[in-house]
This record gives structure tokens, C-alpha cells and sequence, in this order.
């Protein structure tokens, strides 16, 4: 049997399912619950009314059972902290098949992937009329016409959180980053240029990557090298070029603008440096000649000449 997503929670026939887990009435209302995907989804009994909805702050693993009780129990707690919301699937107006899980709580909004994981919050506008009744009384279709002018208005904060929510795990990190000196391009150029001017790497693997890694107080070093099975510390060499490199390239973790301020703080306390990865494939015997002059040329002027040389080449 296909394993459910959230999207076909999103997008089935309401009503009492084989695969309800639990029945809780609270307030007025009665819904069947659900665990799917280490989120706790449910459904108006009522046969007439086509909503669906979920609790996601992640109070469940995805890989344990889940009892009566426990489903129970889940659902009372976010109800208390108004973290019940309606579930609605939403697809972009310059692509249909483009669809995305959306949020509607009462204090915030937020996105997900179809098959779950963190999702992206953002604030409601101003222009969004909130209030409880609109959780459990209004249709999806309804719900979904006072939501689409947020969803289309690039400068609201719930496009800006899709725009965020879609960029790959690698550019959020690069996106934390406030460059005080220098640039990602620049960071980026000097650092294929050291790779590319050693040999030893291309004798192992045809793909490296490049890891710095960012700290909250300005500081930064190269963290390790990744070639497939192979994680190295960097050589001296290295270690020598990545301080140059990052003394004329200086960035300071920030909240990217797109991150709205309710997300939960311990999505960045828990993450507090940030880890940049700059990836290589084996180079062209041009491609070589060229970095050695590009590097040459850059660190002229910075270290003494005969250190330059004992750097251009690794043997």
C-alpha cells in the first residue's frame, strides 16, 4: 500500500476513515485524528463539511506509535496553544502543478512540503481578516479565496516565506550570511582556485567539497574536506589559504529577512554556526594554469613572495 502523505490528507473526501486513529470532540467540534508522517492530522466528522487540518509543532517522531491516548493528548495540547490549524493545498498561478501545503492558524500561517518536515512560518497580513469561527465554519474553497491575495502578493510575508521555504538546504545557508567584507562569489573563486591547484585531491576522487563553517562572533575556518566515503581535516595548506580567504571575506549570521520573527527560536539557537559547502569537480589541465595565475595574482601584495610560491602548488 503507497505510504499517505500530507497532500492526500489535503486533498482527499472528508468524512470517517479506515485509518482513523482516534475521535476527540472539543468546544462543539468532533473530529476523527490521524498520524501521518510524525504529524498529527484530523477531520470534521461532519460529512458535509470539506476541511481537513493538523497540528505541526512536531510533539510526535515520525517513527513511534502513536495510542489513542497519545493522539488525544496532542491535539488538546496544540488546541491549547492555537497551534490547530485548517490544512489547505495551494498551487502557484504560474504553475498548477506546483503545490504546496499551507498552514492557516489563527496567530500565524505556514508552509510545508507534501511529505511533511519543517515547515516555514510567517505572520498573517493585516488585510487578513483571522478569527476562530473561520477555522471550523468556512469552506476549503472559501477559506482559500480570503487567503489567495497573500499567496500572489510577492511583497506579503507569506510569498516571501514560500520564496525561502523552496531554496535548496544549501542556499538557506548561504542566505544567513551578512557580508561585512568581500562577497560569496569572491569566497567561491578563491577557493576553487586552491582546489584546483592541488593535485594531491584529483589523485583520490574526481568531487570534492569544501566546507567552511561560520560562527556567531565573526569567526570563521575551513571545517573539512568531502570527497564520497573520504572526510579529511584540511592540510596545512589549506588551513593557510582558508585564513587568507576569509580575512578579506567576512560574513556575520544573521535571521535572513525572509524568516519571519515567529519562527521558533531554537530553529537558529540549535544551529548557531552555519555550514557552507563549495563543491569541485576534477579540473581541466587549463582550468589549472588559470587558477594558478588567479591565485598568484590575488595574494600578491598579501603575503611575502616565497610564501606565494610554496603555496601555488600542492604536490
Amino acid at each position: 500500500m503507497k505510504r499517505k502523505t500530507l497532500r492526500d490528507f489535503a486533498s482527499e473526501e472528508w468524512g470517517e476513515k479506515k485509518d482513523s486513529l482516534a475521535f476527540i470532540e472539543i468546544e462543539g467540534h468532533q473530529f476523527w485524528l490521524h498520524f501521518v508522517l510524525g504529524s498529527l492530522l484530523f477531520r470534521s466528522v461532519n460529512k458535509s463539511a470539506d476541511y481537513t487540518g493538523g497540528c505541526f509543532n512536531f510533539l510526535i517522531e515520525p517513527d513511534t506509535s502513536a495510542t489513542d491516548g497519545d493522539l488525544r493528548a496532542c491535539f488538546l495540547q496544540n488546541w491549547r496553544e492555537k497551534t490547530v490549524g485548517r490544512l489547505l493545498l495551494l498551487s502557484e498561478s504560474n504553475n498548477e502543478k506546483n503545490k504546496w501545503l499551507v498552514g492557516f492558524e489563527l496567530e500565524k500561517l505556514w508552509i510545508a512540503n507534501e511529505e511533511g518536515g519543517y515547515p516555514t512560518w510567517c505572520s498573517h497580513s493585516n488585510s487578513l481578516p483571522i478569527e476562530k469561527k473561520h477555522l471550523w465554519t468556512l469552506s476549503s474553497t472559501k477559506l482559500t479565496e480570503l487567503i489567495l491575495p497573500d499567496w500572489e502578493n510577492e511583497n506579503l510575508d507569506l510569498r516571501r516565506a514560500l520564496e525561502w521555504h523552496r531554496l535548496p538546504e544549501s542556499e538557506k545557508w548561504w542566505a544567513r550570511l551578512d557580508w561585512e567584507m568581500g562577497s560569496r562569489e569572491e569566497l567561491e573563486n578563491l577557493t576553487r582556485w586552491m582546489a584546483h591547484t592541488d593535485a594531491s585531491l584529483w589523485r583520490e576522487r574526481d568531487l570534492w567539497g569544501i566546507n567552511y563553517m561560520f560562527q556567531p562572533d565573526g569567526s570563521a575556518v575551513i571545517y573539512n574536506l568531502r570527497a564520497r566515503s573520504i572526510c579529511r581535516e584540511p592540510s596545512q595548506r589549506e588551513q593557510r589559504l582558508g585564513s587568507l580567504f576569509l580575512q578579506y571575506n567576512r560574513a556575520r549570521i544573521q535571521r535572513p529577512p525572509q524568516i519571519s520573527s515567529i519562527t521558533p527560536a531554537e530553529f537558529y539557537s540549535a544551529q548557531q554556526e552555519a555550514f557552507i559547502a563549495i563543491r569541485f569537480t576534477t579540473p581541466s589541465m587549463h582550468e589549472i594554469l588559470e587558477a594558478r595565475l588567479k591565485l598568484a595574482t590575488w595574494l600578491k601584495n598579501k603575503i611575502p613572495d616565497d610564501e606565494i610560491d610554496s603555496l601555488l602548488t600542492s604536490a
